[in-house]
Parts: structure tokens; sequence; C-alpha cells
């Protein structure tokens, strides 16, 4: 039987590859780490600790909310990469 501590020593680098090749095709990635463990690599800027369920729901609400919210704003700008289509279905640029 693993305890949380092997099973984390055994999961950080398949989990650390995945990730880095979701960020890699720029994919939006969050990780969320409950505190006091200290077993997951550094992987920096994706990466929020948090201290109870409540915390990590809050956590996750609010980078959900921040995706959305720059998604909106990027399709409002033109910054999405698909042009926008008239009614005739002609492009608008």
């Amino acid at each position: 039987m693993y305890t949380q501590t092997k099973d984390a020593i055994r999961l950080n680098a398949p989990v650390t590859l995945l990730l880095g090749l979701a960020v890699g095709l720029g994919k939006k990635v969050l990780v969320l780490q409950e505190q006091p463990n200290t077993d997951l690599i550094d992987i920096g800027t994706i990466l929020q600790t948090f201290e109870g369920e409540r915390n990590a729901k809050d956590l996750a609400a609010r980078w959900c909310a921040q995706q959305v919210t720059e998604l909106v704003k990027a399709r409002s700008t033109r910054q999405f990469g698909v042009a926008p289509i008239s009614w005739r279905g002609e492009s608008v640029r």
C-alpha cells in the first residue's frame, strides 16, 4: 500500500511531463496543492497552494472566472485567432 508521500513521489514525473506538454501547447493550466505538502516539484506560476476544501474551491472559481474574462476580452479585440464572419459568410477583416 502506498502512503500519500510515496504516491506523490511516484506520480510527480508523469504529472510534470503532462503539465509541460499542456503549457508548451499553450493550454491554460491550474495546479492546486494542499499545504503543508511539499512533495510537488516547483512548477512556478501554475501552482496555487491552499489550505482546506473551501479555499481550494475559491481558488479554482477565481481562476476559472479569470480565464472566461480573458477569453471574452480576446474575442472582443479579435485576438482569439478567428476572423469574425459577416452575416453573408464573408470575412470582416
